[in-house]
């Protein structure tokens, strides 16, 4: 079976303890066939982000995750 990944990314603002108010989730478009090619594209695409952009000196990268929606468990469905 092939599998369907997308990545989420939670961004919160740079010396501000993490809260509702101080973070933000952004989720890709893009879909992976496996977990290794979404992390590592995720990854890519975050270095390249912070190397081009000033967002670093406002935002820091809290927690990213590729979610596999094909194989996903039950208890987290709606």
């Amino acid at each position: 079976m092939i599998d369907l990944f997308t990545a989420a990314v939670m961004f919160c603002h740079v010396g501000k303890e993490p809260t509702y108010e101080t973070c933000e989730v952004m989720h890709s478009k893009t879909k992976y066939m496996t977990e290794t090619s979404c992390q590592e594209d995720t990854v890519k695409i975050l270095n390249k982000m912070f190397e081009m952009t000033g967002i670093a000196e406002k935002y820091y990268v809290a927690d990213a995750q590729c979610y596999n929606w094909l194989n996903k468990d039950s208890e987290n469905s709606l």
